[in-house]
């Protein structure tokens, strides 16, 4: 997970040069890793989204998955989550039963697949049940060799629950940066708009 270093840069006056960097979303990585700095978001401008770690009997997923990790991001309120989608904007956003305020601190990104996935600091799965939780298990995650057992896996992903699991570190609470031509994030107090690489 890529997060800004304990030391660096001091923040000062950007230059023009450090100005343009900042107007791709590889720029904002690039700048986010090297130098000191704070990175916020108004929730209200990304899709709520979060990653599930998937076990199978043999407990190495590796043997009928892809991927161990699934992206599950929200298209519609009260509907299931879904994998990540380029092709067509979602309508939700984060309210508060996500617990964020109205500017909720960027932790760190975390590089998924072809798009990276920015992690909100004190996000949670939220209760309510107008934001209902699926457990990420997309037929297109399945091996070839497993994919004849592909309409039991999707219905699982409506019956398995996900939960965060106290004290296992950072959950990957936050949004799937794509499907959208521009982000708008708070750098060290300053909004700026970074398009999709």
């Amino acid at each position: 997970m890529l997060t800004s270093p304990s030391a660096g840069k001091a923040p000062g006056k950007s230059t023009l040069a450090d100005r343009c960097k900042l107007e791709t979303l590889s720029g904002l990585m690039k700048h986010v890793m090297e130098t000191q700095c704070s990175l916020q978001v108004d929730p209200r401008n990304f899709v709520p989204a979060y990653v599930t770690r998937l076990k199978t009997a043999t407990d190495t997923a590796t043997d009928v998955l892809f991927d161990p990790l699934a992206v599950n991001v929200y298209h519609r309120k009260n509907e299931l989550p879904q994998a990540p989608r380029s092709d067509e904007q979602s309508t939700v956003r984060f309210d508060p039963s996500w617990g964020l305020s109205n500017r909720a601190a960027v932790h760190g990104f975390v590089k998924m697949k072809n798009f990276w996935f920015m992690v909100l600091q004190g996000a949670h799965l939220p209760t309510d049940s107008s934001w209902p939780r699926g457990a990420g298990m997309y037929p297109t995650n399945l091996k070839p060799e497993a994919h004849h057992h592909r309409s039991k896996w999707v219905s699982f992903h409506s019956l398995v629950v996900p939960e965060e699991t106290a004290g296992s570190g950072v959950p990957l609470i936050g949004s799937a940066l794509l499907g959208f031509p521009s982000f708008r994030f708070i750098l060290d107090g300053k909004e700026i708009s970074v398009s999709a690489d």
